[in-house]
């Protein structure tokens, strides 16, 4: 009789043992396994934007020029002289260019030749240029029959699409609008520092004038007339 017990004893402590063996084995694997919610890495084959090829028929995107800082206000009244704001000089011929227009189409500046042109720089945040804009559509409206052309050229590199189109139709602008995406004409060719400035060309691309800031009317069509009455 007491032999039973103690091996009844016996196995129910091994019984004992072997469920709380298997208890921790059990706990110990629920453990080790991975957290469904932890973040997983990845992977390594994970291709990049960089990776990526282009669209057929994609251009890529302007590299912007960076030769020059963004241009200052230069405000109604010009810079001194011994502040320089652009490299171009009266005697020296235009440097030539071809841009995108506000509408779509190409502008090439060489293309003007025979007419007194007027290139007016400008962007939509800059408060002389709105204040010297509606002055430009009044002359172009009133010399544009004898010849005159105006360029409104956006430094689009520094403004944008949406506020550039945005300027157009606030003031009417009834003559092409140029833009520079990457700015490098801007910076580059002209070496804009300043905002805004008005380059008059006479009828053989030849730079005439340089205005720095905002004009008056008079101002305006002082040089205008003088480019009209030379001879062809």
């Amino acid at each position: 009789m007491n032999e039973r017990l103690i091996k009844e004893r016996r196995r129910d402590t091994l019984l004992i043992f072997t469920g709380a063996l298997l208890l921790v084995l059990l706990v110990a694997g629920l453990l080790l396994l991975p957290s469904p919610l932890a973040p997983r890495g990845a992977p390594e084959s994970s291709p990049t934007p960089a990776d990526r090829t282009t669209t057929a028929g994609s251009l890529p995107t302007p590299i912007r020029s960076q030769s020059l800082p963004p241009p200052i206000i230069l405000g109604l009244t010009p810079e001194p002289d011994s502040v320089t704001v652009t490299g171009m000089v009266v005697g020296q011929i235009a440097p030539d260019f071809t841009l995108l227009t506000l509408n779509g189409d190409t502008l090439t500046l060489s293309g003007l030749r025979g007419r007194p042109v007027l290139i007016n720089f400008w962007a939509s945040w800059c408060a002389p240029c709105r204040i010297e804009m509606p002055t430009l559509v009044r002359v172009y409206k009133k010399y544009q029959p004898e010849g005159l052309e105006i360029v409104a050229f956006n430094v689009t590199s520094q403004d944008s699409l949406s506020n550039a189109q945005a300027f157009v139709n606030e003031f009417q602008l009834p003559f092409p609008v140029v833009l520079d995406k990457a700015g490098h004409v801007t910076a580059d060719d002209y070496q804009l520092r300043g905002l805004p400035m008005s380059i008059f060309i006479n009828r053989d691309g030849v730079i005439a004038h340089v205005q720095l800031g905002a004009m008056s009317e008079v101002q305006i069509e002082d040089v205008i007339e003088d480019l009209l009455a030379e001879l062809d």
